[in-house]
């Protein structure tokens, strides 16, 4: 004789079906809320990128008449500016290299076989503005004229897709041609503009650790003109015999310690040293030893 299910069992799986979809349903709207909460908190999160500032250099010493070509792109206020300097311009480099043409640098960058990170911040500190990219482009190829040339190059010459949203909604009227032809017409110029700054919040103390005078005020000028705040340069010859970077914390500041990293032509590596930090009251304390003075004689 077969026996009935009582009506209690009967009822009894339609009730846990439903938690059980109860409990889906609930766990799907939880990854829901969870995905647009990240979604807003990145959005608040990611920095406000105020403009981006990009070096366009000749292929070859014959393209754009060796015309160096600095982009600068305001988001914030919609705008550009298309700076063209005169190639005959001089400035010193980076310490011991010396002082070079503007349109022999990137000779001088291949000669010496540097890292793309070096040239970013070479041409940073030669042009006295932060360096977001540098970008080569064609021999023959004219500087752009207009918005439209400007995409051109763009996407003519980057292997990867560059933020083209800076662009995008720039209007013709609100691009600005500057023509340097000198030093002077530059600093002008630059004595109008924000210092440029990587992050203002990591700061840096460099340190001359040898007998050789002036190279911890040198080397800071070449940090400061790379977008880096110096807050002290000073001279001890006790302090480190060999070249040193200590860092109060090995998490933060990272785009700051890559980029002095690149301005300094022998391998360093950021030790963590709180009391050093502290002491010269800085994020970062750079000490130059003899190894790395021999880059700064002439």
């Amino acid at each position: 004789m077969v026996r009935r299910k009582s009506a209690r069992s009967q009822s009894r799986f339609p009730s846990i079906l439903k938690k059980f979809f109860q409990i889906i349903i609930g766990f799907i709207v939880l990854i829901f809320i969870l995905a647009i909460v990240l979604f807003v908190f990145f959005i608040f999160a990611k920095p406000k990128y105020q403009y981006k500032n990009i070096v366009f250099i000749p292929s070859e010493k014959s393209g754009g008449e060796g015309k160096i070509i600095l982009a600068e792109f305001y988001k914030n206020t919609n705008s550009i500016n298309i700076i063209t300097f005169n190639g005959e311009i001089k400035s010193t480099l980076i310490g011991g290299y010396g002082e070079y043409q503007l349109k022999a640098v990137k000779g001088v960058l291949d000669i010496d076989k540097k890292g793309r990170g070096f040239i970013v911040a070479a041409f940073g500190h030669f042009l006295k503005s932060g360096v977001d990219e540098v970008i080569e482009y064609k021999p023959g190829l004219k500087p752009p004229e207009n918005k439209l040339d400007l995409v051109k190059l763009f996407l003519q010459n980057k292997e990867t897709f560059l933020d083209i949203s800076l662009i995008n909604d720039t209007d013709s009227e609100k691009i600005n041609y500057i023509k340097i032809e000198n030093k002077n017409d530059w600093e002008d110029y630059l004595s109008k503009q924000l210092t440029w700054r990587i992050n203002q919040e990591c700061t840096v103390a460099i340190v001359n650790s040898t007998s050789l005078p002036g190279l911890a005020a040198d080397f800071g000028q070449t940090i400061e003109n790379s977008g880096i705040e110096v807050v002290r340069s000073t001279t001890n010859i006790w302090g480190e015999s060999k070249t040193a970077f200590y860092v109060d914390d090995v998490e933060t500041c990272t785009k700051v310690k890559d980029r002095i990293k690149t301005l300094i032509p022998i391998n360093v590596t950021e030790n963590l040293d709180k009391g050093k930090t502290a002491q010269y009251r800085a994020n970062m304390v750079l000490f130059i030893g003899d190894e790395l003075a021999e880059f700064f004689k002439e």
